[in-house]
């Protein structure tokens, strides 16, 4: 079996598109039931096929770490996202929290700081993240965390056109109302009831602005002729009035471009409480540069005794291929996983699933996937699949 990815000759796999994870580590841990025995793969979040990963170069597969499972293989068809991943290892590996959320620009420190730990955890990197990162010394002193594309374009809007428009105070209130009455009516108040927060967040996050500096063309090419700024505001405007956002990481980034709550509060990789136990988990959890179909048909690793695996976090990599390939892709998945197996994925704009054709070896958890979807803390994706294996394809 021999698979092409389509969108790695599209893309410039030297560019970190992701430094954060803008997906909801609850809609994982709630669906896909890891257990001891489990076999996971991860995708990192970038370019075609991935795994847990999610770029800010593994949030999702260190919170699924702490799941215990037995394995993870957390994959990344960029070297460059593979760095972060790597820097975040090392640090974990050998120095303590403090200096860990320091590092990757989570807590305040200065740039020389940043680097000071750099070139303390440097030797235990591989030799590509070291030569990256001693390139790149500028990221790490400015904050990995805000290196990303997308991380940039979220930025952009909330320090040049958000805060313009509602004040850093109100922003701040809204993030921590202690009740969603308050919360709501603060967000009637200085949200939505302004014309021009509307005005400038449809164009922000409409089409063309998406592909000139949020996501790259490529990985749009599917989307069909639509009004995305609607669909986005309308799920913006429904979070914002329906969720409590006080414990909201991901909103409170996306709103103020920062986490200022604690760390208890913040994803599970995060906490303080999870550090060490995190740490002891390191062994457990294998990172690949290559694409997903290398890993599914067995050729990133000649010789080697094949994986078979049990869980997968795919991301939105269906986003970024064609029907076909989609399709072949599921049935690699069938053939590769074990049965009773599960896939958890998101659709933002395309929507992709297995197909008829292919429901001799899939069944939808339909039901799971849009209670857990019901919960997610962020506003972009339009559904969330949970997918069990059912028989082995040929």
């Amino acid at each position: 079996m021999v698979l092409e990815s389509e969108v790695a000759k599209l893309l410039d796999l030297s560019v970190i598109r992701y430094s954060r994870v803008w997906e909801d580590h609850q809609l994982l841990e709630r669906s896909l039931d890891i257990r001891p025995d489990d076999v996971v793969l991860s995708i990192t979040r970038h370019a075609h096929i991935q795994v847990v990963l999610s770029l800010f170069s593994g949030d999702n597969v260190l919170n699924l770490l702490l799941l215990e499972p037995q394995k993870i293989v957390a994959i990344d068809m960029s070297a460059s996202q593979n760095a972060v991943l790597d820097l975040k290892l090392a640090a974990i590996h050998m120095v303590p929290h403090e200096a860990f959320v320091k590092l990757i620009g989570i807590a305040p420190a200065t740039g020389q700081e940043r680097v000071d730990i750099y070139k303390h955890i440097r030797s235990n990197m591989s030799e590509y993240a070291q030569k990256y990162w001693d390139h790149n010394l500028a990221t790490i002193e400015s904050s990995i965390v805000k290196a990303g594309r997308l991380e940039k374009y979220f930025d952009t809007f909330h320090t040049d056109y958000l805060e313009k428009l509602v004040p850093i105070p109100v922003i701040e209130a809204i993030c921590n109302a202690p009740t969603l009455a308050e919360q709501v009516a603060l967000v009637q108040q200085h949200i939505l009831s302004n014309p021009e927060v509307e005005s400038k967040f449809r164009w922000y996050f409409g089409e063309d602005m998406l592909k000139r500096q949020g996501r790259d063309p490529a990985q749009m090419r599917f989307i069909k002729d639509g009004d995305i700024s609607t669909y986005i505001w309308n799920k913006f405007r429904s979070l914002l009035t329906t969720q409590l956002l006080k414990d909201n990481p991901y909103m409170h980034v996306f709103l103020l471009g920062e986490y200022k709550g604690s760390f208890e509060t913040a994803q599970p990789y995060l906490r303080p409480s999870n550090y060490e136990r995190m740490r002891s988990l390191l062994p457990r959890l294998q990172v690949v540069t290559g694409s997903i179909e290398e890993q599914l048909s067995g050729e990133s690793s000649p010789g080697s005794t094949p994986l078979v695996f049990s869980k997968a976090n795919l991301s939105d990599i269906f986003e970024y291929m064609s029907a076909e390939a989609a399709d072949a892709l599921f049935l690699a998945f069938a053939n590769k996983f074990r049965v009773g197996g599960r896939l958890a994925f998101w659709n933002l704009f395309v929507p992709r699933c297995p197909s008829d054709s292919l429901r001799t070896y899939f069944s939808a958890h339909t039901e799971l996937a849009k209670q857990v979807h019901s919960h997610d803390r962020l506003f972009f994706y339009s559904q969330f699949h949970v997918e069990e294996i059912t028989k082995s394809s040929p």
